[in-house]
C-alpha cells in the first residue's frame, strides 16, 4: 500500500469525518456488531483495508480539488475586486429614492465621500438642487419602465476634488447610465466625469460662434462692395438675405440653417462685380447683349466662390437662384428638383424684393403685384412650397417687407 503524508485537515474534513464515525458509530449500534468480527479472515480484513485506504485516497483528492477550486474562485473575486473598485468610471448601487447601496472607490473619489459614508447617502443630495428633479425622473422611468435611462447632472460645488483644474464654477458635470433595475429596490449606475468633455465643448460651441461672427462680417463687407459697384441697388442683396431666412422660417427649418441661409443672401448677387457698373445703372431698357452680359452674374458668382468652405453649398445656390421649375431659367436652364431648395427659397425671395423696390430703368412694382407675379407662376417658375409659405407670411401673419 503506498505510504501517502496525511497533512492536518481543515475544518471542512474534520467535520466530515466526525460526521462519518458518528455514522458508523449508529451503524454498529443498529447491527449489534462491527462488519471486522473475529469470524471474519485475513482475506476479508485485508479487502476490507484495501477498500478503506481506496476511499480515503478518493476523499484525499476531492479535498484537493475543493481546495484548488476554492483558491481559483477567491483569485477571481480579488480580480473582480480590483477590475471593480479600480475601474475608469464609478459603479453604484441604487435604491428607488437614489440612496447609495454600494459604491466603488472610484465612486467615491468622483464625489469626494469616504465609502463609508456614501453607502446610505441620497445621491440627489449631491447634486445640484435644479437637477435633483432629473435624476428622480430618470430613475422612476428605470424603476417602473424597466429599461435603461441616462443623464447629465452637475454635482454641487464642494462635493468632488476642489483641486482638478476642469472644475466648473458649479461642481462636475456627470453622465449617469442606469441598467435595467435588478430589482424592484435596485439598480446599477454607470457614473462617468464628463466635466473636461463639456468644457471642450463649450470652448468649440464659442470659437465656432468666433468663426460665424467672422464669416458674417467678411460676407457683410463682401456685400458692401458689390453695392458699392451698384449703388441704385443698395441693401438689395441684405433684403433678400431676410426674405429667404424668413421664409425658410415659415417652412420649419432650424435656426442655424435659415440664418446662413440668410448670409447667403448676402452675396447672392456677387457676380456683379464682373459686369460693368455703367450697364448695371444704366436708366433705360437693356440691349439684348447686355441683358446677356448681366445674366453671367450667376455663374461668375458661382466661379468665385465655389472653392469657399461654407455650412450650406454657397456657390451652387448663387449659381441657381435664377433657375426656374420649368427649367425657362438661366445659366444652366435646370429644372425643379434638380436645383436646391435654398436656391428656390433665394429665388422666391429675390423676385419678391427686386419687383417691389425702384430699379434705374423702372419705379417699383409694389409689393401687391409682386406676391401676384409670384402667385401666378407657382409651380410654373417657382416652387409651390416656397411660394405658400411667402403667401402664408403676408395673408396669414402680416409680414412686412423689410427696410
Amino acid at each position: 500500500m503506498p505510504n501517502l503524508q496525511r497533512s492536518n485537515p481543515p475544518d471542512a474534513s474534520k467535520e466530515l469525518r466526525r460526521r462519518a464515525e458518528k455514522r458508523l458509530k449508529q451503524k454498529i449500534l443498529s447491527t449489534g456488531s462491527s462488519e471486522l468480527s473475529t469470524s471474519s479472515s485475513p482475506e476479508d480484513i485485508l479487502c476490507m483495508i484495501q477498500e478503506i485506504s481506496i476511499h480515503k485516497i478518493e476523499l484525499e483528492m476531492q479535498h484537493a480539488e475543493l481546495v484548488q477550486s476554492r483558491t481559483e474562485l477567491e483569485e477571481s473575486l480579488n480580480l473582480y475586486t480590483e477590475l471593480y473598485d479600480y475601474a475608469p468610471v464609478g459603479y453604484l448601487t441604487l435604491g428607488r429614492n437614489s440612496k447609495i447601496q454600494r459604491a466603488n472607490l472610484t465612486a467615491t473619489k468622483l464625489l469626494g465621500v469616504d465609502r463609508s459614508r456614501l453607502q446610505s447617502m441620497l445621491l440627489k443630495k449631491l447634486l445640484v438642487p435644479e437637477d435633483r428633479s432629473v435624476l428622480e425622473a430618470m430613475l422612476a422611468k428605470v424603476f417602473t419602465k424597466r429599461v435603461p435611462g441616462i443623464c447629465e447632472v452637475k454635482l454641487a460645488a464642494g462635493v468632488a476634488q476642489p483641486s482638478k483644474p476642469t472644475q466648473t464654477p458649479f461642481g462636475y458635470i456627470v453622465r449617469i447610465d442606469a441598467t435595467i433595475s435588478v430589482s424592484d429596490y435596485e439598480c446599477r449606475v454607470i457614473l462617468t466625469d464628463i466635466t473636461e468633455q463639456k468644457v471642450a465643448e463649450e470652448k468649440i460651441t464659442g470659437y465656432v460662434k468666433q468663426l460665424e461672427a467672422t464669416m458674417q462680417t467678411t460676407l457683410q463687407a463682401v456685400a458692401k462692395v458689390v453695392e458699392a459697384h451698384d449703388p441704385y441697388t443698395a441693401g438689395h442683396e441684405r433684403r433678400v438675405g431676410i426674405i429667404a431666412s424668413d421664409i425658410a422660417r415659415e417652412m420649419g427649418w432650424s435656426e442655424d440653417k435659415y440664418n446662413t441661409l440668410e448670409l447667403v443672401g448676402l452675396v447672392h448677387d456677387i457676380g456683379k462685380m464682373s459686369i460693368p457698373a455703367e450697364i448695371l445703372t444704366k436708366p433705360g431698357k437693356l440691349s439684348a447683349i447686355e441683358f446677356e452680359l448681366v445674366k453671367t452674374h450667376a455663374e461668375n458668382g458661382y466661379q468665385i466662390l465655389k472653392d469657399v468652405e461654407f455650412p450650406l453649398p454657397i456657390a451652387r445656390i448663387i449659381r441657381e437662384h435664377h433657375e426656374r421649375m420649368d427649367g425657362s431659367g438661366y445659366p444652366q436652364g435646370l429644372k425643379g428638383e434638380n436645383t436646391l431648395l435654398e436656391s428656390r427659397i433665394l429665388a422666391v425671395a429675390d423676385v419678391l424684393e427686386a419687383m417691389a423696390s425702384n430699379r434705374p430703368y423702372r419705379p417699383s412694382k409694389g409689393l401687391e403685384e409682386a406676391i401676384h407675379e409670384i402667385e401666378s407662376h407657382r409651380a410654373e417658375q417657382f416652387d409651390p412650397e416656397v411660394v405658400d409659405a411667402m403667401l402664408r407670411l403676408f395673408h396669414e401673419k402680416g409680414y412686412q417687407l423689410p427696410v
